[in-house]
């Protein structure tokens, strides 16, 4: 993860250092976190761009949801259901169109159905 981060950085200096690419390498890395398992430290990328509030202005809408979706997608392979529901739902919020969003909280929710049925038949 690294070597993706210090390339990424290095991308950052070539290109002009704006906001906007500033911001679209930093999520990049993110997503290089994430696809290598490492949840944790994609969440905290994914987080640190969503405080940046003068940067998601910039950004627009449609950005912020996708971070949303993204930290939601992250605190659901941390198995954290419930900041998930809530990430992904404001995903939705953002972006009320946002298919994969909405796909997401079904398959939770399907799963905690189908875990409550499985404790019941258990007790």
């Amino acid at each position: 993860a690294l070597d993706h981060f210090e390339a990424a950085f290095k991308l950052n200096n070539q290109l002009n250092s704006s906001a906007t690419n500033a911001a679209q390498i930093r999520r990049h890395f993110g997503d290089v976190l994430f696809q290598q398992g490492h949840y944790m430290d994609a969440f905290k990328e994914y987080s640190a761009l969503s405080s940046r509030k003068l940067m998601l202005s910039k950004m627009g809408v449609k950005f912020e949801a996708e971070l949303q979706y993204a930290k939601g997608v992250c605190a659901e392979r941390m198995s954290k259901l419930d900041l998930a529901i809530s990430l992904l739902a404001n995903a939705t919020v953002l972006n009320p169109k946002y298919f994969e969003a909405y796909n997401n909280l079904g398959s939770i929710f399907m799963r905690s159905i189908d875990d409550d049925a499985v404790s019941l038949a258990l007790h």
